[in-house]
């Protein structure tokens, strides 16, 4: 009794106080949500209480992070030219003097050390004033492992300037980092460049997602009214659904904007869900209302039966849909963690405003001015028919089509990868792909590998046998075509021995001769002590390799790494040092892998909450297991999509699956809401089933096709990861339309006779 009284006075409020009310709060929003900040750190998306995550601090604190770099690459069609080299080295040294930068490195500027009787002595590697000299530095060029793969491709078409930035850039010195990048490079033209980098990837997604943003929202908006004038084909409809999700959005924003919060690169869904949920909420209510109309009741009296028929219904979908957010909670992600609880609250939210906001609205308008023309409810009231009567003339039919999508989705699903690739989840046609594929192809991949070399009880890293052992498994490191550009301690020593043979090129290795290697240590200690700190702890106890891998997928890099690992308990002196690999590469796939069995539990999470809960309201355990059946299928639609078309499992991806099931099991709700309610009413199943399809069937029809257009949108976005959401959503949705409109009857055919 006192949710019918609550009811009543939803229906006993007044239009004008709820305008007056609703306007101010919309006043006080905007205004809140102008401290709304963009962001986008790598760091924010690494998880938590990982041990991996723990090694990987410990280990950023002896060393300089593994990502604090930028390179700039230039296609050149002859390297050898003075003029080019010229602005290569002035832009070099011009990139030292900014305020954002440790170092900056080309080749225009690398200096070749030997040592004389008179001391040690360096040369360029380059003779930039002497172009006499080139052809006989190109072939010393050639001979160097130093220069060669990292400063400069092997077939001389294109070189880079190295960036070594200064830690924790935010997202303003990135900004002051790039410009003045930009300025230097114009001002020595050198117009043509590319760039990649930690920064200049933060840079770019925080604006392209404050661009996708606003687009997905102005086109779900535009999308989703098209739709319903198309169905309603009445305009006061449509005004209503867009000032209803207006109002939502800018509460919820005012919301992001009191406490605080700072979007990310997962933020551009917030509008399409809040738009899309708001908009079902707005048809469910309104559906029922102008079908009260049309029995002549009074328009508060109507709106009442309204609220009293769907408006638990409704509450209900709200709560399955946010226990699917919600799900997000079992990541160990934190910004996945927080876009779960924020989404979660906005269904939340969308529910209230259609309630309290967009019902009393209702009394502005009467059955002429919200229904459409008589014709069209017989069209919808004969389709609904049509389909009743097809699933329940032909059930073997349903039954096998069934049997075989479920099949094919078993099969599908079973062919899943995980193979995933950086670049798939770069946006199409952008700079940033641009630019990272550049580097991919000139310079085999850019993504950072540190590992870790540890010397043991009784021995310090720059011991002569210790070093002979990192040697070995930098040789080996090196020897995998996706590895490159390794750089470690041993550098040091290779080119202090060539130095000390007259720069001879075959001397670049570590001496066996400990007499030789003592001599190189006491000079090291002289001369690179600074530089030498990023590859050496102060206590000699860690040491650093440092390199790139190219994007050859998560599995074929894990398949490297194992064997490289196995490479050092078999053949290396672990008495002596040990090895583990590490950096923001190993944390990213550990991420994605975190994600993936976060959301196997987050589905069974969502399986059996919403199916007790379900279970409680309906008392009744048949119907509990009726509501399952027909929205498993869907997931494995889903599932087998991916599999068919290659798509792989990644972290963007894996979220879908949490989020599908609450969102395909609210057509469930509604249909079994009103059945229940037909069967209180004495009717039999047979009737009750049909009663349901004309009374409920229009709803779920269009909210699913609401839902799906406005997902849809999403599929114009140049991000993979986004136009998966989108696809697989939309797919998801109406397949769930169509097993509840033919396996849901079904079941409850066969099942409570």
């Amino acid at each position: 009794m006192q949710i019918h009284r609550f009811w009543q006075k939803v229906a006993n409020l007044s239009p004008k106080t709820v305008l007056i009310s609703t306007g101010i709060l919309c006043v006080i929003s905007i205004l809140l949500a102008l401290r709304i900040g963009f962001s986008f750190q790598f760091d924010d998306f690494f998880p938590k209480a990982d041990d991996e995550l723990s090694f990987y601090y410990e280990y950023r604190e002896k060393f300089a992070p593994d990502d604090n770099f930028l390179l700039v690459g230039f296609e050149v069609d002859q390297l050898f030219d003075s003029v080019f080299l010229q602005q290569l080295d002035s832009a070099t040294f011009e990139f030292n003097r900014l305020d954002q930068v440790e170092r900056a490195l080309s080749v225009a500027g690398y200096r070749y050390l030997i040592k004389s009787p008179f001391g040690y002595l360096d040369y360029p590697a380059i003779h930039i004033d002497a172009p006499e000299r080139y052809a006989s530095d190109s072939l010393r060029l050639l001979m160097d492992e130093r220069i060669m793969g990292k400063l400069v491709a092997e077939d001389f078409s294109t070189t880079i300037i190295f960036i070594q930035t200064k830690d924790s850039l935010g997202q303003e010195d990135n900004l002051a980092l790039l410009d003045g990048i930009n300025n230097i490079l114009e001002a020595q033209g050198l117009n043509d460049y590319h760039v990649i980098g930690k920064a200049f990837f933060e840079v770019e997604l925080v604006r392209f997602q404050k661009k996708e943003f606003l687009t997905y929202s102005l086109l779900s908006i535009l999308c989703v009214s098209l739709v319903i004038f198309l169905l309603f084909r009445n305009w006061r409809t449509v005004v209503l659904a867009i000032v209803t999700v207006t109002v939502c959005l800018v509460l919820f924003l005012g919301f992001l904007g009191a406490t605080g919060r700072i979007l990310n690169v997962m933020s551009s869904l917030f509008p399409i869900i809040i738009i899309i949920v708001g908009i079902s909420d707005v048809v469910h209510f309104l559906s029922r209302y102008i079908t009260e109309l049309h029995i002549g009741e009074p328009r508060r009296t109507a709106l009442y039966k309204t609220l009293k028929d769907v408006g638990f219904a409704t509450f209900l979908t709200s709560i399955t849909t946010a226990i699917g957010f919600l799900t997000l909670l079992t990541s160990k992600i934190p910004p996945i963690r927080e876009f779960g609880l924020l989404a979660a609250g906005g269904v939340i939210m969308a529910y209230f405003v259609t309630l309290l906001f967009t019902a009393p609205m209702f009394l502005l308008f009467g059955k002429e001015q919200l229904a459409p023309k008589g014709s069209r409810q017989r069209s919808w009231a004969n389709w609904m028919q049509s389909i009743y009567l097809s699933g329940k003339n032909h059930p073997r039919r349903t039954v096998l089509i069934t049997l075989l999508v479920a099949a094919a989705g078993c099969y599908g699903t079973s062919l899943i990868t995980t193979d995933i690739l950086l670049r798939s989840g770069l946006p199409r046609n952008t700079k940033v792909t641009d630019d990272f594929l550049f580097f991919e192809e000139q310079f085999n991949g850019f993504r950072p590998i540190e590992i870790a070399a540890m010397a043991q009880e009784g021995y310090h890293i720059t011991d002569p046998e210790v070093l002979l052992e990192v040697d070995k498994f930098e040789a080996q490191a090196a020897s995998y075509p996706i590895i490159n550009g390794l750089q470690s301690l041993t550098v040091f020593y290779k080119s202090m021995n060539r130095a000390m043979q007259g720069d001879a090129p075959d001397a670049y290795v570590v001496p066996e001769d400990t007499n030789r290697l003592a001599m190189i240590q006491r000079d090291l200690d002289r001369f690179a002590g600074k530089e030498m700190e990023q590859f050496v702890t102060t206590d000699t106890a860690w040491g650093r390799i440092s390199g790139f891998v190219s994007d050859a997928g998560t599995d074929s890099i894990q398949g490297v790494q194992d064997a490289l690992m196995e490479f050092a308990r078999t053949s290396i002196d672990t008495n002596k040092v040990q090895f583990k690999i590490t950096g923001t590469g190993v944390i990213f796939d550990k991420n994605n892998e975190y994600i993936r069995d976060s959301i196997i539990y987050g589905i069974l999470i969502a399986l059996v909450v919403i199916s007790l809960l379900m279970g409680a309201l309906y008392k009744n355990t048949r119907l509990l297991i009726i509501a399952v059946l027909p929205n498993t299928l869907p997931l494995l639609i889903c599932g087998a999509l991916l599999g068919f078309f290659g798509l792989t499992l990644d972290a963007p991806t894996a979220i879908i699956f949490g989020i599908s099931y609450g969102i395909v099991v609210d057509d469930t709700i509604h249909f079994l809401s009103r059945f229940k309610i037909e069967l209180d009413k004495g009717a039999s199943v047979e009737a009750a089933i049909e009663k349901t399809f004309q009374e409920t069937g229009k709803a779920i029809i269009i909210t699913s096709l609401i839902l799906f257009f406005g997902f849809s949108v999403l599929m114009l976005s140049p991000l993979q990861a986004t136009f998966n959401v989108g696809m697989l959503i939309g797919v998801t949705l109406l397949t769930a339309v169509i097993a509840d409109l033919y396996l849901l009857p079904l079941l409850l055919r066969k099942w409570l006779k």
